[in-house]
């Protein structure tokens, strides 16, 4: 299956992130376009030579001299793609094993088929919600993640066209579209807020589209490591980042704080969005905590900084963290030659 997946790099992670392409070069025959979205000139040039490597690899320096937000570049790259399908993933998706077969069974079977999980969410949790890492609206509507997904290229763009819909944040419902508010509504969904695509999730269950989502084993997501790189930029970033780091930090429990309770998934969508709100504010903690402990682990293996410790009472969690190290390490160790840059 011919699929070219966009990944999308912001300041301050093209030097650490490479690493996870290059697992996912080791691990399948995809192609990747590998977007600038407001990166300073030096990050810019080097993701530009690292697609020099290999002729799998494809640079798009998007011409913005600032970031835009993920659904917006999104929906600019959907517009370029006139392809079979339109495919993105996060640039902190990494592979250790072959995940191509079971991505490309999966794609027949559907029109939208996403995967991938943030690490700080249980593997048995099923999110819901309008935010990024849901799959299920309140209600019950399958949903697609914004960390990975590949969607039916002309099936898309008919519902885009037909919608005024695309991967855009709509931040509350003032911003829907015309008439968009009312539907939802008549589907017992009141959101405050549609994080990217999700909008355009819901409308698509109005034009029969299938969805469909399956973690694949191949595949480890930190989740939210963009965000902390973003707040970084500036002309001297990395010095930036290695005073920030000169010291090893801990991820303790007071970071990560409780799990938070189970979101419910009835009709009662009020409770439910209320519900959901207070967790996603724990879980953006939890993100946010894990991400700046990565963002130090990558700069460990790089750069040779301390190396942050981990003290979390979680089992899971701290299992999960764990494993995902010992990813990193073994990548590393792989392809630290080649990084030298």
């Amino acid at each position: 299956m011919d699929l070219t997946f966009n990944i999308i790099f912001v300041p301050g992670m093209v030097r650490y992130l490479r690493l996870a392409v290059l697992s996912l070069l080791d691990h399948s025959d995809f192609r990747f376009r590998l977007v600038s979205n407001g990166l300073p000139r030096d990050e810019l040039i080097l993701l530009q030579q690292f697609c020099l490597r290999c002729p799998r690899l494809e640079f798009l320096g998007y011409p913005t001299p600032a970031m835009l937000p993920h659904g917006t570049l999104l929906t600019l790259l959907e517009h370029r793609e006139h392809g079979e399908h339109f495919c993105f993933m996060d640039p902190d998706i990494f592979a250790t094993g072959p995940f191509q077969p079971e991505l490309e069974r999966r794609v027949r079977d559907c029109d939208v088929f996403s995967s991938c999980r943030q690490l700080v969410v249980d593997p048995n949790d099923i999110p819901t919600g309008y935010n990024g890492a849901n799959i299920k609206t309140p209600t019950g509507l399958d949903l697609a993640t914004s960390f990975l997904a590949v969607y039916r290229g002309e099936l898309l763009r008919r519902v885009i066209a037909a919608e005024g819909v695309a991967f855009e944040h709509f931040p509350h419902p003032a911003t829907f579209p015309p008439g968009v508010a009312a539907r939802l509504a008549a589907r017992g969904l009141n959101p405050e807020r549609c994080d990217t695509g999700k909008l355009l999730n819901i409308l698509m269950h109005d034009h029969q589209v299938r969805f469909q989502y399956s973690p694949l084993e191949g595949l480890h997501h930190i989740g939210g490591i963009a965000a902390f790189f973003r707040d970084m930029q500036g002309p001297s970033l990395r010095d930036r980042i290695g005073r920030l780091f000169k010291r090893p930090s801990v991820l303790r429990d007071v970071d990560v704080g409780a799990a938070g309770a189970k979101v419910a998934t009835g009709t009662d969508c009020r409770a439910a969005d209320t519900t959901e709100k207070l967790r996603w504010k724990q879980h953006a903690m939890r993100r946010t905590s894990v991400a700046r402990f990565f963002a130090c682990f990558l700069q460990s293996l790089f750069d040779g900084a301390p190396e942050p410790g981990l003290s979390i009472s979680d089992a899971s969690l701290r299992e999960r963290i764990m494993d995902m190290c010992h990813v990193l390490r073994e990548v590393h160790g792989r392809h630290a030659s080649s990084l030298v840059a």
